[in-house]
């Protein structure tokens, strides 16, 4: 099961999507700029991220659909207008 935290939960994203090296930290580097600009913490990027993997994603755009996915749950954050 995915990490309770960043770190924890990035590893395990790394691990399952086979990234390794200076790969890993553009990776992880993505993902916390998605946690910044999308409103989402970073754990639950790393969380999205994962089931995104898990579900099938390719590695390739596993980060443009978590985009999807954060951008959503941000929307559903906001109060009603």
């Amino acid at each position: 099961m995915i990490g309770d935290d960043f770190e924890t939960g990035m590893r395990e994203v790394i691990a399952l999507l086979g990234v390794s090296g200076e790969d890993a930290q553009a990776f992880s580097a993505e993902a916390l700029n998605l946690a910044r600009t999308g409103r989402v913490e970073a754990a639950d990027v790393a969380r999205m991220l994962y089931y995104a993997a898990s579900a099938g994603v390719p590695r390739e755009h596993v980060v443009e659909a978590t985009a999807a996915i954060a951008a959503y749950a941000a929307m559903l954050k906001e109060p009603d207008a």
